[in-house]
């Protein structure tokens, strides 16, 4: 076999559903020299063997520890760079014990699926427990008597906010009243819509399957000031919300169909990253 000397190129195209990857693709095969080969993510999943799932969109932090020394073990023979675990270590050191004694959550920790409470989203109407409508006595009751980490007025219409960190949740009030809901990514009780998990996702693969509810069942699907993609008739918004050196899906739900979403969530929702 003949041996090939110099390095190669790569061109590596990043962006949402539909934004000309694909004939960006088609154009470099079809006037740049050379051959150039398209290696397409999803036709790595397809050639990946489901137990080895979910591949090329492997997460790095307890997704499926079972194959992360596989894959950094790659990825360090490939690119020379440090493992992420290796990277992630003085995070891991910010576990701290509570009053109890008990170790509790650090600052960028994720819960795994199995350590969340599970959810499911009817929109417009409900969120887990939680139904928009309610007081913010009645939110404190459903999540258990959890304990507010953080109260505050908001900057019109009457609105009033709670956080209550240990439930991972944040609820928005107008006029007393609660009309929007706030998951956190990294702590936060999964929540799911027909079968889907919308939390603590890795962004774009949500934002896949909003593009497949727009395109399958008619969904409206547009876009925040802040890119965040939204299916306006089902009142949800999917955030990105930085866990350490990525970010995680933060769903925001709300009790409507917001006409100007910048002016319906909440400003302290949108200084929340």
């Amino acid at each position: 076999m003949a041996q090939l000397e110099g390095s190669g190129q790569i061109v590596i195209l990043n962006g949402p559903p539909r934004s000309g990857k694909s004939s960006i693709v088609v154009a470099i095969q079809g006037t740049f020299e050379g051959v150039w080969m398209n290696l397409r993510v999803d036709h790595f999943k397809q050639m990946t063997p489901a137990r080895f799932q979910p591949g090329i969109g492997l997460r790095p932090g307890g997704e499926r520890p079972d194959l992360e020394p596989g894959a950094e073990a790659v990825r360090h023979q490939t690119t020379g760079l440090p493992s992420t675990s290796a990277r992630r270590q003085p995070l891991a050191c910010r576990r701290r014990h509570g009053p109890t004694g008990r170790r509790t959550m650090g600052v960028w920790d994720v819960k795994r699926d199995e350590g969340r409470n599970h959810w499911s989203f009817v929109p417009m109407a409900s969120v887990g427990p939680l139904q928009f409508g309610m007081s913010s006595d009645e939110v404190v009751a459903a999540l258990g008597g959890g304990e507010r980490s953080g109260r505050g007025c908001g900057s019109c219409r009457g609105e009033s906010f709670e956080t209550f960190t240990d439930a991972g949740v944040s609820a928005y009030y107008t006029d007393r009243t609660l009309y929007c809901i706030a998951v956190d990514a990294l702590n936060g009780p999964q929540v799911a819509l027909d079968g889907v998990a919308l939390v603590g996702r890795v962004p774009s693969e949500v934002e896949q399957w909003a593009w497949g509810q727009a395109d399958r069942c008619g969904r409206e699907l547009r876009y925040t000031h802040a890119a965040d993609p939204e299916l306006a008739d089902l009142g949800l918004i999917i955030r990105a919300q930085r866990a350490g050196d990525i970010v995680l899906s933060r769903p925001v739900f709300l009790k409507e169909r917001a006409e100007v979403t910048w002016d319906y969530v909440p400003s302290e929702e949108w200084r929340t990253f």
